[in-house]
């Protein structure tokens, strides 16, 4: 691995660099979920994975405080309802029916 890592310019790896990136991977694969990397990395303590990957945790803290602020806030866009299709009798009728009784007197009355 150190002849590979020389020849092609990578930085040097050991296990516990493995180790730690896979905590990382499944710290965001299950969105945050302390005590199921504490259980599969082995650690006897939560708070061993919370002070060693808090970046990784209040990164999805605040990726989720910002998505709730957007879906929060978010603006709704209201349509004005499509006017209805209707034909100069349904219109009429409808202009007749909301006629008070003085201007439908008044309107009988000029007739």
């Amino acid at each position: 691995m150190d002849q590979l890592c020389n020849e092609y310019g990578f930085k040097k790896v050991v296990f516990h660099s493995l180790r730690h990136l896979s905590t990382k991977y499944k710290l965001k694969m299950t969105g945050g979920d302390i005590k199921f990397v504490q259980g599969d990395r082995g650690h006897a303590e939560a708070e061993m994975v919370t002070d060693v990957y808090s970046e990784i945790v209040d990164e999805d803290r605040r990726l989720n405080a910002q998505k709730m602020d957007d879906d929060f806030y978010q603006k709704v866009e209201v349509k004005d309802p499509e006017p209805e299709a209707i034909s100069e009798e349904e219109l009429l009728l409808k202009l007749l029916r909301n006629l008070t009784p003085e201007e439908k007197q008044r309107l009988l009355g000029t007739l």
